[in-house]
């Protein structure tokens, strides 16, 4: 589905874009001061701020990836591309949308609308995302029937960069009038589940992860043969194929290189015990051990060496000289 705008109609969609845009960010930076009262019972008007906290170091373009994805919470419902463009700091489309009533008995509502969003830099310095949503009138999506055509005043979102690395400073308004017949109850839960959808980023994001590697964020095919993603065994971080070695255990590129740090390993009592029992039995044989991660550790502690970290060193020989002062005397019968 697609519309053919003329020269005019693109320059005005434009214009629109990066004033919106502009507003949005000054908002989200305390100018102007908010002022946004609804006039009738289906307008609905509500603003968040949140301190988002995450588990691991995420880059910002991370949770971009989120909102390219069509969500019912981060975004309209089956969105549809009518329009759609690029500038040199913007992209910008025009969609046309269904917002699925949470009522019974209560009629879908619909939405032809602009959507920009840009990466920018703010006069301190840090790095952002803004999204900006707002009802576009289009002649030729007059025509849908089955919807209540609803008024998106104003939609945005504004991600911020913080000095910490797992935290990013999140904003959101979301002014609409659902228009028709609906209580007032269900305008502003409509309203209130889109602006608060902000503080579920950190588990959509963790959700997306569980399943794509930890090192390139690649999510392995359906038809690869065994397992597709394996923990680390000395930082749990789920591995694919290209991104883990061929050992027994697997290890990640960053936990194999010597400079990496490792977790403390302690000595294990059934290893001391069983040192000692094989030194006073006086057994000279070295115990085969798998291959894994920390072998040189265990190494170390139990004093074995196995055949994957050389052999016995060469040092002092054996003294023998006792044996040829030692002389066997016969039994007188």
């Amino acid at each position: 589905m697609s519309v053919d705008l003329d020269a005019a109609e693109r320059t005005r969609l434009l214009e629109r874009a990066t004033t919106g845009l502009e507003d949005l960010v000054a908002w989200a930076d305390g100018l102007p001061p908010n002022s946004h009262v609804p006039r009738s019972p289906t307008w609905a008007s509500e603003v968040c701020r949140q301190q988002l906290v995450f588990e691991r170091y995420h880059d910002l373009d991370d949770i971009v990836e989120l909102y390219k994805a069509p969500s019912s919470y981060l975004g309209v419902d089956n969105a549809r591309v009518l329009y759609e463009t690029t500038t040199a700091t913007a992209k910008v489309a025009l969609k046309w949308g269904v917002f699925r009533s949470p009522i019974p008995f209560v009629r879908d509502r619909d939405a032809c609308y602009l959507e920009s969003s840009q990466l920018f830099l703010d006069r301190r310095g840090r790095r952002g995302f803004a999204r900006f949503i707002t009802s576009y009138p289009l002649r030729a999506m007059d025509y849908r029937s089955g919807y209540i055509r609803a008024d998106v005043r104003n939609w945005g979102l504004v991600l911020l960069e913080s000095s910490d690395t797992k935290v990013i400073y999140a904003s959101t308004i979301v002014d609409i009038d659902w228009k028709g017949q609906m209580p007032a109850w269900g305008a502003s839960h409509m309203t209130s589940r889109r602006a608060q959808s902000i503080k579920q980023l950190p588990a959509l994001l963790r959700k997306r992860l569980r399943d794509r590697c930890g090192l390139c964020h690649v999510k392995p095919a359906i038809f690869e043969l065994g397992p597709r993603l394996v923990p680390c065994t000395a930082c749990r971080k789920p591995l694919c194929v290209r991104c883990r070695n061929a050992d027994v255990a697997p290890v990640c590129v960053i936990c194999r290189h010597p400079r990496a740090p490792r977790p403390a390993t302690r000595p294990s009592r059934v290893v001391s015990d069983l040192a000692s029992t094989v030194g006073s039995a006086g057994d000279a044989r070295s115990p085969q051990t798998c291959r894994h991660a920390t072998r040189g550790h265990a190494a170390a502690d139990s004093g074995w060496f196995t055949p994957q970290d050389h052999r016995r060193p060469r040092g002092t020989g054996l003294d023998l000289s006792y044996v040829s002062a030692y002389k066997v005397s016969t039994v007188q019968e």
